[in-house]
């Protein structure tokens, strides 16, 4: 087996970054974007909302993405701009694929 060695992050921090269900999902959801791709923040928690939930569990009034979005954006997206995995701009309310995406796709 072959030793993982991320060439842009520390592997602390890459560890980190896919310790989370969500994390992992917004990262697969970004490995395919290119670089400078802006996907708009809605747009993008309604993304991630339907891979964390059936439709079956989405209600009507999308109470799951309002709860995924808040997530997002306080948590889970900050976190990962962090370690430039993300590029991520709150107040313009865009995401998407940073520097160090692509040294998490082995591990996702």
């Amino acid at each position: 087996m072959e030793e993982y060695d991320p060439e842009s992050i520390s592997k602390a921090g890459a560890f980190d970054a896919v310790d989370s269900e969500y994390r992992r999902i917004i990262i697969n959801l970004l490995l395919d974007a290119e670089a400078g791709d802006r996907i708009d923040l809605d747009t993008f928690a309604q993304d991630v909302a339907t891979e964390i939930h059936t439709e079956s569990t989405v209600n009507k009034e999308g109470d799951h993405t309002t709860k995924v979005e808040i997530a997002l954006v306080h948590h889970h997206l900050p976190r990962l701009a962090q370690e430039n995995v993300i590029s991520f701009d709150p107040e313009a309310e865009w995401v998407g694929p940073g520097e160090n995406i692509g040294d998490l796709d082995p591990l996702v």
